[in-house]
């Protein structure tokens, strides 16, 4: 989880992806007033906004290192 946090994969990954892509797109042909208001969330079907704080580097190593130590 904490890598996950540092490097994220999946599907939701991909589908920011496609969202950038798609919104670049829409940019070009919409009117230029309301192009600024088309952002790549609009086009991801399970969005959720981030965390409002993110976590530091040191909680996620303490999260990382007591994942690990359980594996052993």
């Amino acid at each position: 989880m904490a890598y996950y946090e540092l490097e994220p994969w999946g599907a939701e990954r991909d589908d920011l992806r496609s969202g950038i892509a798609t919104a670049s797109l829409v940019r070009m042909w919409a009117d230029p007033k309301k192009a600024k208001k088309i952002t790549p969330t609009m086009f991801m079907p399970f969005y959720e906004a981030p965390r409002k704080q993110a976590r530091t580097h040191e909680q996620m190593r303490a999260t990382f290192d007591a994942l690990m130590s359980k594996a052993k």
